[in-house]
């Protein structure tokens, strides 16, 4: 178990993902991670802007697609963070949606790099 409950992966929602290629023939859950990567930190990067421009429909967005893809990946902690961003900016409260959209950028680095090293261990037999 992490001391970092933002990298801390639900093995259960991992094993789900694991199971749409039981022998990882096809690097199923790599291939998932890798998109994850690419499209978390555009969203961040989404996510960063609309607090900067008070955009919050954007961050709604942006915090809805981390929330689901991360919750799928069994990011649970970020997960419920990005949940909160959603329902703080669909509220339209920004003033207390930032704080949160900083601490989701703080630990979206902490929990790619977890992410990143399961991708590089090898599969269970």
């Amino acid at each position: 178990m992490s001391a970092d409950p933002m990298t801390e992966l639900d093995a259960a929602a991992l094993d789900e993902v694991r199971e749409l290629d039981p022998d990882d023939s096809k690097g199923v859950l790599g291939s998932i991670i890798t998109t994850y990567l690419t499209t978390s930190s555009d969203l961040m990067a989404k996510l960063q802007e609309a607090a900067r421009s008070d955009d919050a429909a954007e961050a709604m967005r942006a915090s809805h697609t981390l929330k689901s893809s991360s919750g799928f990946l069994g990011a649970t902690a970020f997960a419920d963070l990005c949940r909160e961003i959603e329902h703080l900016s669909r509220a339209g409260d920004l003033a207390a949606v930032r704080p949160q959209i900083a601490a989701a950028v703080a630990a979206h680095p902490r929990l790619c790099a977890a992410l990143k090293e399961l991708i590089r261990q090898p599969a269970a037999a």
